[in-house]
């Protein structure tokens, strides 16, 4: 029988176990999300150095375009699960512009587990049976005339492609041009308006999260949540443009709310 290796890293009171990808603390599982305990993988077999945000964006969401608040809701979901700030100790630190790393002491030890021999057996159940050969000699000719058939069609599909001449194009937009919109550097979670007039857009100031709003004709911009702590998230148009929706999270805490607010500002009501 083969088997499964991994490994268990110690830190801490923590046994981060790769081979059943859990979190244990004295013995029992930390309850934490697959992502989460993948994050968690990364950075402590990172051997202490600074992973990117985007590097663990692509890491954990490989081929799909996912918004960076959900690495912020990830890591802070990590370090409330660790009592970073429950205990005053530090295992996840945030290095300004850069990443994350892992900062605490690892201990490493290498596992390995033997599937039992009634795992063994499921899979073998549910093997497919191997299909007995037909004996029937007729059965050989009609299969390479088949084979033929959708040879020569390929074929003609492939000619008929290729060889025609290509058509005039029809396209009078001419070359794309890029307009910068925004010119604050620090920037995220961007959304336009249905009508195309507004966009707004999550501005990180000293490590806060306010929300802005661009008048895209006008070029005017405005703040409509100054910034705060947590995570200002998501933020989305109504269908009339006139209000904004978006969630917050608050520091070391995995619960979000959703609120909404007028374009230009005012008091935030909470939806849920």
């Amino acid at each position: 029988m083969s088997e499964i290796s991994g490994r268990i890293y110690e830190f801490g009171d923590f046994q981060l176990d790769t081979a059943e990808s859990v979190l244990r603390r004295a013995g029992e599982i930390v309850p934490l999300t697959p992502k989460a305990v993948q994050a968690l993988t990364l950075l402590v077999e990172s051997g202490g150095h600074v992973l990117s945000r985007t590097s663990l964006i692509e890491a954990l969401w490989p081929d799909a375009f996912v918004e960076e608040a959900n690495l912020t809701v990830t890591i802070s979901m990590l370090r409330k699960a660790l009592g970073e700030h429950e205990n005053k100790l530090k295992f996840i630190e945030t290095v300004p512009k850069r990443g994350y790393r892992f900062v605490a002491t690892v201990k490493a030890m290498s596992v390995s587990t033997t599937p039992s021999r009634a795992e063994v057996g499921d899979a073998l159940h549910h093997v497919p049976a191997p299909v007995a050969a037909s004996g029937r000699k007729w059965r050989l000719p009609l299969l390479v005339g088949a084979c033929g058939l959708v040879a020569v069609t390929l074929a003609y599909i492939l000619y008929s492609v290729i060889a025609r001449p290509p058509s005039p194009s029809t396209d009078k937009r001419g070359a794309m041009r890029l307009t910068q919109l925004t010119d604050d550097g620090n920037v995220r979670d961007v959304t336009i308006s249905p009508d195309g007039s507004y966009l707004a857009f999550v501005l990180i100031e000293k490590g806060r999260e306010g929300l802005w709003v661009r008048n895209l004709v006008t070029n005017e911009k405005w703040q409509v949540l100054p910034p705060q702590e947590g995570i200002c998230w998501g933020p989305r148009f109504t269908l009339d443009g006139q209000n904004l929706y978006y969630v917050t999270t608050a520091p070391d805490s995995t619960i979000s709310v959703l609120y909404r607010i007028g374009l230009r500002g005012g008091s935030p009501q909470r939806i849920v």
